[in-house]
């Protein structure tokens, strides 16, 4: 796999690398701290990304993807930690005494997170790009 990255305020957009002799690939989705579940097989050995739009504010999607052959049986072993993003959140930065915040266009429609962090009172950041010491 390559990327995961939230997209605005509803999308998280998958990439993948393409693998030799696939047919199509399945994307497999937890939500939090929950079980796999196959979301979206995807036909075509040359596609290789998929946007998830059935994604909610706030909440930590984990993804991973396998190929498959053309009798949709697995070819491939997958990453069982998979990637994650926080629907709504581009980025997150977190250095040891400083956590940015960057929510993209979600900011311009939903400007209020709330952020806690071990060390650090919860704290409520009203800008596009905040920053927490």
């Amino acid at each position: 796999m390559v990327s995961v990255k939230a997209v605005g305020k509803s999308t998280v957009a998958v990439k993948w690398s393409a693998v030799k002799g696939a047919a199509g690939y399945r994307v497999i989705r937890k939500t939090n701290s929950g079980r796999w579940v196959n979301l979206k097989d995807i036909a075509g050995a040359s596609k290789v990304s998929y946007s998830d739009t059935k994604v909610s504010v706030g909440n930590k999607y984990t993804y991973t993807v396998r190929a498959y052959t053309k009798n949709k049986k697995t070819m491939s072993s997958y990453n069982k930690t998979g990637l994650s993003a926080v629907a709504g959140i581009s980025t997150l930065k977190l250095s040891k005494s400083t956590l940015s915040v960057f929510a993209g266009s979600l900011a311009a429609k939903d400007p209020t997170y709330l952020i806690a962090c071990p060390g650090v009172n919860i704290v409520m950041i009203t800008s596009p790009v905040a920053v927490v010491k």
